[in-house]
């Protein structure tokens, strides 16, 4: 019998029999609707872990606030020493990272810039060749009194220029090497090195574009000398390029909030400077911001607690918030891991006795149909392609509509983490479309493997047997 004809058999039957269809449906929908739930909640956490505690999460650090003194030097008070003694922990990075942005419009004596530089203002020579910046309004800035007209004060939606003064040779930590690879899958440096000597500079690609830099000339800057200037004013002198950074490393946690409420990256310093005395004290930098890696979470504080270490403790709390949040997630994977063998038996066991129950009831109830088709002749195979088509349409109406609920559900979900822990979790898709299919794919072959065993003993009888049975009920 061909699959058309099998179809329209299948179908009709489910018509003409909708409450017994109906009945059985409900079981099976209950069976997808718990695989759904369960295979989105599964996929939903771990993408949660993987988000927090290696993706755009993962640059969690230690943090302090270290002073500059009068020379130019950080003071080596108790948060320095403490941040130092961090980076000897083997929960911990390696790198001390400390950098400040240089205020260039105090330094500059300009009120009439008001917030930042720029980048129209500014330029950048290399190679005895000018270029200046492209201002294209792109940045939307708004301030406590509201938002500003665009066409009257223009300067508020302007690119900004202005760069980092860094007092180590590293921008970045572990941490968000980490986050940079996991989020774009590439590194964060696009030529050179990330390592920086004094009068070093690490600049975006972002930037080399603002400046009309060509792109193909972008590996040939390594190891040039630059200078920045705005306004005549040299504010960078001959400084040599160590590397170029991909700008998206601009959008990691690490960075001004501002960055988020504007939703964009294209207002902030995109250079980097490895400073030393003297561009500490030509700027008026009076404190910089340092951080240290935290790569185990729950282990730093225990280790800290052993060491007897109380400004490193101090330290920890202090950042502990979000430190906290990721132990909360951690936890919630360690526990969806742990269950997933329990759960999964459950759902195994529910669903097989209750397919058991509901088909048992489902085929007795069409006995006499069923030795009816038997005796005009209908082959065995065929009417067992019949009977798992109906199934498998009813598998797949349940299917679709499990996979709406339970993405419903995920979001609602999703809403608590989000008040919880300040961040929110979104499945794509192709993640749903291929849950759907290997739900119906796993369900339609249980409820096969259930049914072929109580088809195949009633098919074993005559008909007339069967008529008979059906009316004796």
């Amino acid at each position: 019998m061909k699959g058309r004809k099998i179809l329209t058999i299948a179908w009709r039957n489910l018509k003409r029999r909708r409450r017994t269809a109906l009945s059985l449906g409900s079981g099976v929908l209950i069976i997808t609707l718990l695989v759904i739930i369960w295979a989105v909640f599964h996929e939903g956490i771990k993408r949660l872990y993987n988000e927090f505690l290696i993706g755009n999460k993962a640059s969690f650090v230690l943090s302090r606030t270290l002073d500059i003194d009068d020379n130019g030097e950080i003071t080596l008070d108790e948060d320095y020493r403490a941040m130092r003694r961090a980076t000897r922990f083997e929960e911990c990075g390696n790198r001390l990272v400390a950098y400040r942005e240089a205020n260039l419009v105090e330094w500059l004596k300009r009120d009439d810039l008001s917030y930042f530089v720029n980048m129209e203002l500014a330029t950048m020579s290399v190679d005895e060749n000018e270029y200046h910046g492209i201002n294209d309004f792109s940045y939307y800035f708004r301030d406590g009194d509201g938002q500003h007209d665009r066409v009257e004060e223009k300067y508020y939606f302007t690119v900004r220029f202005g760069f980092y003064v860094s007092a180590f040779e590293y921008f970045l930590t572990e941490n968000e090497h980490t986050e940079f690879e996991y989020r774009y899958e590439a590194s964060p440096v696009l030529y050179g090195s990330e390592d920086l000597e004094e009068g070093e500079i690490l600049i975006s690609d972002y930037y080399l574009e603002k400046f009309g830099y060509p792109k193909e000339k972008y590996a040939n800057l390594i190891g040039k000398t630059v200078s920045f200037s705005v306004d005549g004013t040299t504010v960078l002198d001959n400084v040599r390029v160590a590397g170029i950074l991909d700008s998206r490393v601009f959008l990691l946690n690490s960075f001004s909030d501002a960055l988020y409420e504007a939703g964009s990256y294209d207002n902030g310093e995109q250079i980097v400077v490895r400073g030393d005395q003297s561009m500490f004290l030509n700027y008026g930098i009076e404190y910089i911001w340092a951080k240290v890696a935290i790569l185990d979470y729950d282990g730093a504080r225990r280790a800290f607690e052993r060491a007897g270490d109380n400004p490193l403790l101090r330290t920890y709390e202090s950042d502990f918030e979000n430190i906290q949040n990721a132990i909360v997630v951690n936890s919630a994977k360690i526990i969806v891991d742990r269950v997933f063998v329990v759960f999964a038996v459950m759902i195994a066991f529910v669903a097989v006795m209750h397919l058991i129950a509901t088909l048992r009831k489902y085929l007795t109830d069409r006995l006499a149909y069923t030795g009816m088709l038997q005796a005009l002749g209908m082959r065995h195979s065929d009417i067992f392609r019949v009977s798992y088509v109906e199934l498998l349409i009813i598998t797949v109406l349940c299917v679709l509509i499990s996979v709406p609920a339970a993405a419903g559900l995920f979001a609602l979900i999703s809403g608590l983490l989000y008040d919880v822990l300040v961040v929110r979790v979104k499945l794509p898709v192709t993640t749903y479309i291929v849950i759907a299919l290997i739900t119906s794919v796993a369900v339609s072959l249980l409820v096969y493997l259930v049914e072929f065993p109580m088809l195949r003993r009633i098919l074993s009888k005559q008909p007339a047997q069967l008529m008979q049975e059906d009316e004796s009920k």
